[in-house]
């Protein structure tokens, strides 16, 4: 009984120093540098920042999908207590759709286009012995049981006349409408997480309303977790209970999303709010000055120091410890120290 009740308190994922490499023939890719999170079950996660700071290696790196030559080369990902990293191939292809689901930034390159939506979202069913039956040789039973099944998921994420548009190809329907697919395939098994990679990049307002309100709907219906990758504040904002704001690859600063919006402590927070237009505001945006670092050859120091309008003489040479502050906020940067 009591090992039931410590399993249910696990967090659902916990990631403990991560770190994620790309040799290149400039010099390693230092793309992921030894980040930390918990995420609790119904917890939505936001990881925000420039582009190139991370967010999706950090992402695929929880899948284990980082394409080759790049790795892993330290850290723990662990899935309700179970680590990741010791699993075999095999062991996380069981994972990957049914316990951790991803929707990727483009559905367009993300689709087979030489395959109709319907077969595509029934695949994840069948891989995972959710469907019985055989894909070549279903009785006609099963074959219903299928259609059904990938009826109910079309109209949980929104798409109209699903009994005909199954059948359609991944070209015939809108780029809303193909992120909406992309997620009726993560939702397929019941993931207990859904990583989510800028699924609203490439949309209009309107649609990304829709989108995000879908995946509100999701986590509030099944609990399921979300982690979502942006570099929109404000749909951060909106969306998210917790953010993990990023730079040069390492978690800079986290807490609830409202303590991190509205008292930021980094320099590099306060400079990405700067930078964002408000309504009725009339002074001039005030851009983070100097150039995103070079992965490849990175200072000792802290990373936003050429940067940072506070930065000290010592902070070019010493890299600030991650500071865990007594409301729970996190922050790197020898201001807080």
């Amino acid at each position: 009984m009591d090992a039931v009740k410590k399993s249910e308190e696990l967090p659902v994922l916990q990631v403990s120093g991560l770190k994620t490499e790309f040799p290149t023939p400039r010099g390693i890719v230092h793309a992921v540098r030894g980040i930390d999170f918990t995420l609790e079950k119904g917890d939505i996660l936001a990881i925000v920042g420039e582009s190139g700071c991370g967010k999706s290696a950090s992402l695929l790196s929880i899948m284990r999908l980082i394409p080759h030559p790049g790795r892993i080369v330290e850290g723990s990902i662990k899935f309700e207590g179970k680590e990741l990293l010791r699993f075999s191939k095999a062991e996380m292809r069981g994972v990957r759709g049914k316990d951790m689901a991803m929707v990727f930034q483009d559905p367009m390159t993300t689709l087979n286009p030489a395959y109709r939506v319907g077969e595509q979202i029934s695949e994840s069913l069948q891989v995972h012995g959710l469907l019985s039956g055989f894909p070549k040789r279903l009785l006609r039973r099963e074959r219903e049981k299928e259609r059904a099944k990938v009826m109910e998921l079309l109209r949980q994420v929104g798409i109209p006349s699903p009994e005909h548009r199954h059948l359609e190809y991944p070209y015939q329907f809108s780029g809303g409408m193909q992120q909406r697919i992309l997620i009726a395939i993560a939702l397929a098994c019941r993931p207990k997480i859904i990583l989510a990679d800028e699924p609203t990049t490439a949309l209009d307002v309107t649609v990304q309303a829709q989108v995000l309100d879908l995946m509100q709907e999701i986590n509030e219906e099944f609990g399921t977790s979300i982690i979502l990758v942006t570099h929109d504040l404000g749909v951060a904002a909106e969306f998210c209970d917790k953010a993990a704001v990023m730079y040069a690859g390492q978690i800079v600063e986290s807490g609830n999303i409202e303590d991190v919006l509205s008292s930021p402590l980094h320099p590099y927070t306060q400079g990405l709010l700067r930078s964002i237009p408000q309504i009725g505001q009339r002074n001039e945006l005030i851009p983070i000055e100097g150039d995103v670092p070079d992965l490849t050859d990175l200072s000792p120091g802290c990373s936003f120091a050429p940067r940072c309008r506070d930065a000290y003489s010592y902070c070019n040479n010493i890299e600030p410890p991650l500071i865990v502050l007594d409301n729970g906020r996190e922050v790197r940067c020898h201001l807080h120290m």
